[in-house]
């Protein structure tokens, strides 16, 4: 998709990045281990801690003109027995942005920044079982599935199961 760029999000970013990912748990309930709810009456300083990244902890964001329309987190872990392992949470894209390939770009983007990490060897993330966009997406990507959490969610009483996966750093070309 031609006219979308994408960065790194910084404190600059705050209000925007706020707005979209409030948009991400309203219309997706399903898709965040967190809630509209929670994160709507949340302070300005979680959004901004999110924001003031490094390269091991960061949220990238797609933009069309000055509109962000995309966004994924990184965060590497930090107790040293886990140092080895980032995760991917977050990912999402505003409906009118969907099938473009967006989605890919965000994580590809998220894929190679993780390359750079030295001793980083697996990147995981959690999708709901029941998203077949996405994981078709994170698999075409070399994630595979290791296990399924029953009942990981619950969303106006309806249980949802997460499939956990993991991207090896050395399978990536």
């Amino acid at each position: 998709m031609s006219g979308i760029e994408l960065k790194v999000l910084g404190n600059h970013d705050l209000d925007r990045y706020r707005r979209l990912r409030l948009e991400a748990l309203r219309t997706e309930p399903t898709a965040f281990g967190s809630s509209y709810e929670i994160e709507a009456s949340a302070k300005a300083d979680k959004y901004r801690d999110r924001l003031t990244g490094s390269p091991e902890n960061y949220v990238v964001g797609a933009w069309s003109a000055d509109q962000l329309v995309g966004i994924g987190g990184f965060v590497r872990e930090t107790a040293p027995k886990r140092q080895h392992i980032g995760s991917v949470w977050g990912i999402y894209v505003t409906p009118s942005f969907r099938g473009c390939g967006l989605g890919r770009q965000l994580l590809a983007m998220m894929i190679e920044r993780a390359q750079e990490l030295p001793g980083l060897e697996h990147v995981l993330l959690s999708v709901t079982s029941e998203n077949a966009v996405a994981l078709a997406l994170y698999r075409a990507l070399g994630f595979t599935a290791w296990g399924t959490e029953p009942a990981a969610l619950k969303v106006n009483g309806v249980d949802y199961d997460e499939t956990h996966m993991m991207l090896s750093m050395s399978r990536v070309i």
